[in-house]
């Protein structure tokens, strides 16, 4: 058994070393795995109706995110309110223990 065929095949919910194994042998490559029918990868034995629809879900459905990859960014700050400096202060965990934390610093209100 490929180990990269062994390793991607098996991150697929339910499919394990033996489907593998069937799979390799029946198709030869994970290209013609993606590429079969869900018929043709129920033909396999082992392959039940569950593995079929995890398999060809997991090479056809497109990949999402649900987090966005980059946060937004304020556009163009001008001045310091915009991102306020960071400052170190001394905190303590639950155990007790004193340790450093960067906390964002707290804006002044205006005098005026």
């Amino acid at each position: 058994m490929d180990f990269f065929l062994g390793d991607a095949l098996t991150s697929v919910r339910h499919v394990n070393k033996t489907d593998v194994v069937t799979l390799g042998s029946t198709f030869g490559s994970l290209s013609n795995i993606m590429d079969a029918s869900m018929e043709d990868l129920a033909r396999c034995p082992g392959i039940g109706e569950r593995k079929v629809g995890r398999l060809h879900d997991t090479f056809h459905e497109p990949f999402k995110s649900a987090v966005p990859i980059h946060a937004p960014v304020a556009e163009n700050p001008t001045n310091n309110e915009a991102c306020p400096p960071l400052e170190a202060k001394e905190t303590r965990n639950t155990s007790g223990s004193k340790r450093k934390a960067v906390v964002q610093a707290e804006r002044e209100e205006d005098d005026a």
